[in-house]
C-alpha cells in the first residue's frame, strides 16, 4: 500500500512542473493595471489538484480544488 501512494506522489509531482501561478505579485486595490486583479489564478494543473494557503505559522487560510481543466482561482479571501 505504501509503494502505491509513493508511486501515485511521484506522479502528481512530475505533472506539477508546467503550473502557473499569477499575477505575482498579486496587488488588489493597487490601480496598477498588471497586478490589480479580482483574483489569484492556479492553471495547468491536474484536475482535482488540491491547493491550500496557510500563514507562515501554519495556520491554513484556504482550500480550493483545481476544475477540469486544472484551473482555480482565489479572490484573497479567507476561510471562516
Amino acid at each position: 500500500m505504501k509503494l502505491l501512494l509513493l508511486l501515485a506522489t511521484l506522479a502528481a509531482a512530475a505533472n506539477l512542473a508546467s503550473v502557473r501561478v499569477y499575477p505575482i505579485p498579486w496587488k488588489p486595490g493597487s490601480g496598477d493595471p498588471a497586478f490589480d486583479v479580482p483574483v489569484v489564478t492556479f492553471d495547468r494543473m491536474p484536475p482535482g489538484t488540491e491547493v491550500r494557503i496557510f500563514t507562515l505559522r501554519g495556520q491554513r487560510l484556504w482550500k480550493g480544488t483545481a476544475d477540469a481543466a486544472g484551473t482555480l482561482q482565489w479572490t484573497g479571501v479567507n476561510e471562516a
